[in-house]
Formats: structure tokens, sequence, C-alpha cells
């Protein structure tokens, strides 16, 4: 469709490598926070239950680079789809629709 409204290919992959950074993005952040809290519940609730305290630790440069790891993965995965959407022919795919 965007082709067909005149979008260069190079915009349809761009496009679409954007929409996948920016849900991955919101992905990784709501993930974040989630796993995080989850983790100091836990935490928490094992200390009270075995009697002793393990200390809970964030470390900054793991959590960095799986930040990092996670979107190069997003980025090659929305890869392929978005160069295939940009060499699909607009008028058969507007014939499809």
């Amino acid at each position: 469709m965007l082709r067909a409204i005149g979008m260069r290919r190079a915009q349809v992959v761009f496009t679409v490598l954007g929409q996948a950074a920016l849900i991955s993005t919101l992905g990784v952040l709501a993930g974040g926070v989630s796993g995080v809290s989850l983790a100091r519940m836990i935490n928490v609730a094992l200390g009270s239950m075995f009697g002793h305290d393990v200390p809970f630790a964030l470390r900054p440069q793991y959590i960095g680079l799986l930040i990092v790891a996670t979107l190069v993965v997003v980025m090659l995965s929305a890869l392929l789809p978005a160069r295939r959407a940009a060499r699909l022919n607009p008028i058969l795919s507007m014939r499809n629709e």
C-alpha cells in the first residue's frame, strides 16, 4: 500500500524497521520493569521463607547488554519482512487487497 501511494523502496524498509524498533522498545521497557519487579518480589518472598536474606543487585552493564541484544535480534528479524514488503509490486498488491 505504501508503495502504491508513492513511497520508495528504501522508505518502506525504514518505515517497517522503525515500527519494529518502536514496538520492541516499548516491549523491552514494559518487560524490564515487570521482570525486575517480579524478581524483587521473589527475592523478598524467598528471603522470608528461608530465614536469611539474599542481597538483590541490578547490574547496569547486564541490563544494557540485554537491551542492545534484544534490539539487534528484533531489527534482524524485521529486516527480511521489510525487504519483502519493499519488493512487492504495488499494482498486484492493490489488486489483492
